[in-house]
């Protein structure tokens, strides 16, 4: 049974600052919320203290909104102030069900392939004898969150750029972005797409999250009524609750094809 849909209204507020060395870098910021069906930004302002020329892009498969510019040496401020209206997707867990392969959209067909730090590739038996024999759908997820969740310890500066799932697997240690690796990975083995976002999240998951406050990772998976919808590697489900329950997180967009873009995890 699904429920009429929740909104949300979020105050976002960044502040970044930099000392440049000469003569100069470039930057790709990926700060400002992303226009999505499920997310609308009400009002948003981006100052940047260098007078310096701004490019901006719009990726069209996942709406990240992306500043680039060059800056000069000496003190570099980028302040980003936003109001967004979340409009969540409220089901009872046991009635969201997972798309079928022959159904999938095609932008979603990418998201099956292993990548870089996600080799679902190499974890396809463990996950079939782990969640094969589950009921396809939300609960199957939840139970690959749940696992990773006991599997993983959250330890900080434990992973670095090129920690992979396998790493994690392995090492049973991580941060954010490895817990999100992991269970992208899982879930890619099992035919689910999953990718990586990033979001603006409330301060409800501090303790949850450590210093991973306010850029928090979500991991996106696909399923029915719920495409491009998140369940989080920490219950933290994105845009899509659990009845009555959604979590506020303002999303910006994807790191990586497939795993990873913004940039910062």
């Amino acid at each position: 049974m699904t429920s009429p849909a929740a909104r949300v209204r979020l105050h976002v507020a960044i502040d970044l600052q930099y000392e440049v060395a000469a003569p100069g870098a470039d930057f790709i910021f990926n700060l400002q919320l992303a226009h999505t069906p499920q997310q609308s930004v009400v009002w948003e302002s981006l100052q940047v203290s260098q007078p310096v020329a701004q490019v901006a892009h719009t990726d069209a498969a996942t709406r990240a909104r992306l500043l680039c510019l060059t800056a000069q040496p000496g003190r570099l401020q980028v302040s980003y102030r936003a109001t967004a209206d979340l409009h969540f997707h409220v089901a009872e867990p046991a009635s969201v069900l997972e798309v079928p392969i022959a159904e999938l959209a095609p932008e979603a067909i990418p998201y099956l392939y292993p990548s870089r730090y996600c080799q679902s590739d190499q974890l396809t038996a463990l996950a079939t004898q782990l969640f094969g024999h589950l009921p396809r759908g939300y609960l199957r997820i939840q139970a690959v969150q749940r696992w990773v969740q006991s599997q993983v310890s959250f330890q900080s500066a434990t992973s670095n750029s090129t920690t992979s799932a396998l790493d994690t697997l392995r090492d049973r240690v991580g941060v954010c972005r490895d817990f999100a690796h992991l269970m992208i990975a899982m879930c890619r083995a099992l035919n689910v797409p999953a990718r990586f976002t990033t979001a603006t999240d409330s301060h409800r998951h501090r303790a949850r999250c450590g210093r991973f406050v306010v850029r928090h990772h979500l991991r996106a998976s696909h399923v029915h009524g719920a495409a491009d919808r998140c369940i989080g590697p920490e219950r933290c489900a994105g845009r899509l609750g659990t009845a009555g329950a959604p979590h506020a997180g303002a999303v910006h967009g994807r790191r990586q094809q497939g795993a990873i873009v913004n940039r910062t995890g």
